[in-house]
């Protein structure tokens, strides 16, 4: 049986401003080679094939789903796990 971790509440908000922080730091070239090792631009930074849809969600859409997102509560731990 494997070993149960514990659950550690996650607040994605706290987690997005770590990210800022640390693009801010970031120079331009630094970016682009973030994306190039998370495989999302190709060494002549064109999109990778899995991000080549050709489909752009309108902004209204994204705003829509952004606004949706940070409504929903963030999940609180009912019950820790891990050993007794």
């Amino acid at each position: 049986m494997s070993p149960v971790r514990p659950f550690v509440p996650y607040n994605p908000l706290e987690a997005w401003d770590r990210v800022e922080a640390r693009l801010e730091k970031m120079t331009d070239e630094e970016k682009i080679q973030t994306l190039i090792d998370a495989g999302i631009l190709t060494q002549d930074r064109q999109l990778a094939e899995p991000y080549r849809t050709g489909k752009r969600p309108k902004p209204a859409t994204v705003r829509k789903v952004a606004a949706k997102s940070a409504k929903k509560p963030i999940a609180k731990p009912t019950k820790e796990a891990g050993p007794k």
